[in-house]
């Protein structure tokens, strides 16, 4: 198996970020959408200037204007651009920078409810732009050759998406992700081997092995899972990427 890349997400302070490539990072994150780990722009580029140019600098955003990603991500010399909302396959595409489209996968055995009705049937939320008068998704029961279909319809409209990869990440109702809760392993696995992934969801230094031998991703992708009272911890970083080494 190919060597797995490792993004540490949510960095916020230059210490982070250096803890981040000291323990062997190849990817840190920075969060521009509305989040408790959301950073300035400002201080995003003052610490992409310091960091060593073979680390890829990547910009989390959701549902911004095209212009203003593009602008930001200059501004703070991003080499990636991680698009975590309703963005469609033509708005993803035009970048100067390389593209990370998420797709949201729910968690494993959700109410007995199937795992992947649930995920195409997000994923054609998502492209409407649609959900139920509260904000959250509404999930129809869905039986036999219909459930068939929306299974193949979902590795359709992925397709549909070029990007360099897409980013798995457990599907919240009413939120864009990054809650640190777990994804369905199984349904990550068959898409990691139709398209180029990073594993997100739920993982820390204790889980992301199982994790990485299962799905067997390009990537994986952490946050609260190095985090110790809401800020990076540098020895849980060590453990993750060692985990993954």
């Amino acid at each position: 198996m190919k060597r797995v890349l490792v993004k540490i997400c949510g960095i916020k302070t230059l210490q982070a970020a250096w803890a981040a490539v000291e323990a062997g990072a190849d990817m840190v994150g920075f969060v521009f959408a509305p989040s408790r780990r959301r950073i300035e722009p400002s201080l995003a580029r003052e610490i992409t200037l310091r960091l060593p140019k073979e680390v890829w600098k990547v910009g989390v955003f959701v549902n911004e204007e095209k212009e203003t990603v593009q602008a930001l991500a200059d501004l703070c010399h991003l080499d990636v651009i991680q698009l975590h909302g309703q963005e469609s396959p033509e708005y993803c595409q035009g970048f100067k920078q390389k593209v990370f489209k998420a797709w949201h996968i729910p968690p494993p055995g959700r109410q007995g409810i199937s795992a992947e009705r649930d995920c195409a049937r997000a994923c054609n939320l998502a492209e409407r732009g649609k959900g139920s008068a509260d904000g959250k998704t509404t999930w129809p029961e869905t039986t036999g050759d219909k459930l068939r279909q929306e299974r193949e319809l979902l590795w359709l409209r992925m397709g549909r998406y070029q990007v360099t990869a897409f980013l798995l990440d457990t599907l919240v109702q009413g939120g864009p992700g990054g809650t640190g809760l777990s994804l369905d392993w199984n349904l990550a696995s068959e898409l990691a081997r139709l398209y180029p992934v990073i594993l997100a969801g739920g993982l820390t230094p204790e889980r992301v092995a199982e994790a990485v031998q299962q799905v067997q991703p390009l990537g994986v992708d952490v946050s609260s899972g190095v985090e110790t009272d809401g800020e990076k911890d540098p020895a849980k970083m060590r453990a993750f990427i060692a985990a993954v080494s």
